[in-house]
């Protein structure tokens, strides 16, 4: 969403403008008593687990499992976090500037961010892994081998794992759309919101997580979720 004069919008834009700053004041009011907006105790107990979870699942945990637990509590902050919705939608100009999707996108735009930056690195991270353990010769693994491997692009260890039949060449799409989405974030200056222009929720949020199950279950022989047992559902 780029800074826009109020000139620039019609009047229809400057009320969904003026509805959505109302909106979000009322629901940081109600976080701070503790409320959601539907006043959903339940949702509020997810989120307080989480945060009670997080170090005690991180203390004994690898870098890369402290990062797959983010990733699961960054989804769920996203997935299940407030959603505003405008009734005059059809009021507004078929050319809008601003949409109350571009505005629900906003209220989200830094779990966005870092869910997609750390779900990059666990790209990075399992790619890096698979081509050592499944393309580079046993003979030939060392660990000058090893840091050629992580000075290559991503671009070019997805290629070797598809070439080599690591991955279908539907896992490298998946794989290249998610990992696109965080080079928009890492490339893109402060005050760009580009990104949130490219992002589609839910379904890049699923493929995110795809993305790195697949690589994950290529590289140890289960899917993510199983990784804590139990402790995540």
């Amino acid at each position: 969403m780029d800074d826009l004069a109020v000139e620039e919008l019609s009047d229809a834009e400057n009320e969904l403008l003026l509805d959505f700053v109302e909106w979000a004041g009322e629901f940081d009011r109600q976080i701070l008593e503790k409320e959601t907006i539907k006043g959903d105790s339940e949702q509020i107990g997810i989120q307080e687990a989480f945060e009670f979870l997080a170090p005690l699942v991180s203390e004994d945990a690898s870098e890369f499992d402290a990062q797959m637990f983010r990733l699961f509590r960054l989804e769920q902050e996203i997935q299940s976090g407030p959603s505003f919705e405008y009734s005059k939608e059809d009021e507004l100009p078929q050319d809008a500037a601003i949409t109350p999707d571009e505005l629900n996108h906003f209220l989200k735009k830094d779990e966005l961010e870092e869910f997609f930056t750390l779900s990059g690195q666990m790209i990075e991270t399992l790619s890096a892994e698979l081509v050592l353990e499944e393309v580079v010769a046993e003979s030939r693994k060392s660990k000058s081998v090893r840091q050629k491997i992580t000075r290559k692009s991503q671009r070019e260890r997805e290629w070797l794992l598809y070439v080599a039949g690591v991955i279908s060449e539907g896992q490298k799409g998946e794989i290249r759309r998610v990992y696109d989405l965080r080079s928009s974030i890492v490339h893109s200056s402060e005050d760009s919101n580009d990104f949130l222009k490219q992002v589609n929720i839910p379904s890049d949020i699923s493929r995110a997580k795809n993305a790195v199950n697949s690589l994950h279950e290529e590289l140890h022989g289960i899917e993510l979720k199983h990784r804590f047992g139990d402790l995540i559902v």
